[in-house]
């Protein structure tokens, strides 16, 4: 493997919280039919089951996207963490601030399996932790 998986898997994760907060209706194209997604601890919306496939996990993140009508925005922290895996996959955990309309934020923990496709990287499983809140000054 390359020495660049790392910022290759920080441009994709960038692209990713991107994606999430400004175009949320392309999210899906970053998982495939065989990406599983669980939120940890059932914090967000009470199941604990994972979910499986494109349809499924954009179902499941519609309700982290919905938290505001005004808007969210990732604040991740730099440097992401990336080991990369004997098949060529990436680990990445990620680190930040969860900001739904600037009132409440969240600290969050995201570990992500990045896994190829073709050239290019897509969400092979991902486990999405909201960590506490934070009351902004």
């Amino acid at each position: 493997m390359g020495e660049d998986y790392a910022s290759e898997a920080t441009q994709f994760i960038e692209s990713y919280y991107s994606t999430f907060d400004t175009n949320f209706k392309d999210i899906g194209s970053m998982y495939r039919e065989s990406s599983v997604l669980i939120y940890t601890e059932n914090r967000i919306d009470g199941s604990g089951d994972p979910a499986v496939g494109v349809r499924s996990i954009v179902q499941k993140l519609q309700v982290i996207q919905s938290w505001s009508d005004k808007g969210i925005k990732h604040d991740i922290d730099l440097p992401i963490d990336v080991l990369p895996m004997a098949n060529g996959s990436l680990l990445v955990v990620v680190q930040g601030e969860f900001i739904p309309s600037g009132e409440l934020s969240l600290n969050f923990a995201d570990t992500f399996v990045l896994m190829k496709d073709g050239g290019a990287y897509y969400i092979g499983y991902a486990i999405i932790n909201m960590v506490d809140f934070i009351l902004d000054d």
